[in-house]
């Protein structure tokens, strides 16, 4: 009973995000959120004994530059059967708090929700591919709708990852990366 309520109160947080930083539109609510679902998910966690999360392996930034290789191999494939519109990329500026955000809180905050807790929750349901793909349905539903193929695939990469290492380190790396390309590219 404890476990669902423990859940039910961390969906609150992760879905009350989009709502909060959307209707405000502050850059400084949005950190403040990530911060906050940050923190609410290590606790919950914590409360849960799930763990650990952060192991670290000699060769792991070698790898997780590779994923990040085969993460835009995918991506490819995935544009060319689900092509997007040009209009998907939104035009940036180089505020110093938007790249913190982007770039390290975001990255950081969201594996550890959907990858280090949703993951290892619904593994216990769903054993590890349904945790897999029922996360990375999750994290698709919490991203703009416009890129739900790409997010999708990309999450299904990250939570193998996750599953192949038994540990956050290189997903959180890849999806770090990810993230300065985008925002490269953005510019």
């Amino acid at each position: 009973m404890r476990s669902r309520i423990l859940f039910l109160l961390f969906l609150l947080v992760l879905f009350s995000g989009p709502l909060i930083v959307g209707s405000s539109g502050s850059l400084w609510t949005a950190i403040v959120w990530y911060a906050s679902l940050l923190t609410a998910t290590l606790t919950i966690m914590k409360l849960e004994r799930l763990g650990p999360l952060f192991v670290y392996r000699k060769g792991i930034v070698l790898r997780s530059l590779l994923y990040l290789l085969l993460l835009y191999g995918l991506l490819a494939v995935t544009s060319l059967v689900f092509p997007q519109e040009s209009s998907v990329v939104q035009k940036m500026s180089l505020d110093p708090v938007m790249i913190v955000l982007l770039v390290i809180l975001a990255p950081l905050a969201e594996e550890v929700a959907f990858r280090g807790y949703a993951q290892s929750v619904a593994k216990k349901r769903f054993g590890t591919n349904g945790a897999i793909i029922v996360t990375s349905l999750l994290f698709s539903f919490f991203h703009p709708f416009s890129i739900f193929p790409q997010i999708f695939v990309t999450s299904l990469l990250l939570g193998t990852i996750k599953e192949v290492h038994g540990s956050l380190v290189p997903c959180i790396i890849v999806h770090c990366l990810n993230n300065v390309v985008a925002l490269v590219v953005s510019l």
